[in-house]
C-alpha cells in the first residue's frame, strides 16, 4: 500500500476533492436543499423514506422496492415523527432511525443513512463523522484504512489529508463515488479523477487492483 499521506498521494487526493466539488457537490447541495424546504417534517419524512428525490424517482443506489419503502415509512416512521424531531444531534438521529427500522428484512445500513441523512438536512443538523455504510465501506477498505464490521462511523482524522479540506458527509459522498480510483491511489498508480462510478452514479467504472 502506498503512503496516503505522501506528497504524491496528498497532490491526487486534493485534486479528487476539487474535482467532486466541482463535479458533484453542487447537485448533492441542491439535493439537501430541497429536503431542507419541505413544507413540514411529515412531508421531510416522505420523502426521506421512499428515498424519492426532487424529480419524483428513487435514488438509484437505493436496492429496495417503492412498496418496501413506502411500508417502512408508513408503518414505522410516520408514526414515530415527534421523536424523529426530537433528537438533539445526528448520531441520536441516526440511532434511532436504525432502531425504528433495521428490523425490516431488505432494509440495510445505506437506507438508514439516507433517511437519517435526509431528515438531518431538514431538521438543520449534519454528520460529524463519516458514516459506513455499502457505498462508504468500499471506500475505506480501498484506502487501506482498517475498520470492523460493527464500527458504525470514522473519525474525519482517520482519512488521508488531501480529504481533510470536505466535510465528513462530503468524504462520504467521496468514498462512494470515487471508491475505484480511491484503490488505484492506494496501490501507487497515477490516477485522473474521470470515468468513475459510485453510490448510483453514472458513468463507466475504472479498475482498482494491485
Amino acid at each position: 500500500m502506498a503512503d496516503l499521506n505522501s506528497a504524491r498521494a496528498r497532490e491526487t487526493l486534493t485534486r479528487i476533492a476539487k474535482d467532486y466539488r466541482r463535479r458533484w457537490l453542487p447537485s448533492e447541495e441542491d439535493e439537501r436543499a430541497w429536503y431542507r424546504n419541505q413544507p413540514s417534517l411529515e412531508h421531510a419524512i416522505r420523502y426521506s423514506g421512499r428515498c424519492e428525490n426532487a424529480f419524483g424517482t428513487q435514488e438509484s443506489h437505493q436496492r429496495g422496492t417503492k412498496s418496501l419503502y413506502a411500508k417502512v415509512t408508513d408503518a414505522y416512521l410516520q408514526p414515530n415523527k415527534e421523536a424523529l424531531a426530537e433528537q438533539e444531534g445526528f448520531d441520536d438521529l441516526i440511532t434511532l432511525v436504525d432502531r425504528l427500522v433495521r428490523h425490516v428484512p431488505g432494509i440495510g445500513e445505506m437506507y438508514v443513512y439516507d433517511v437519517a441523512d435526509h431528515l438531518a438536512a431538514y431538521l438543520g443538523m449534519s454528520p460529524a463523522f463519516v458514516y459506513l455504510h455499502r457505498g462508504t465501506r468500499d471506500g475505506t477498505k480501498a484506502l487501506g484504512i482498517q475498520c470492523s464490521p460493527s464500527d458504525r462511523y470514522l473519525p474525519k482524522r482517520a482519512f488521508p489529508q488531501g480529504l481533510q479540506s470536505l466535510e465528513p458527509w462530503q468524504i462520504e459522498d467521496v468514498l462512494c463515488i470515487y471508491k475505484d480510483i480511491l484503490g488505484r491511489i492506494a496501490c501507487g498508480q497515477a490516477v485522473t479523477p474521470v470515468n468513475i462510478q459510485g453510490c448510483g452514479r453514472r458513468g463507466r467504472k475504472t479498475a482498482s487492483a494491485c
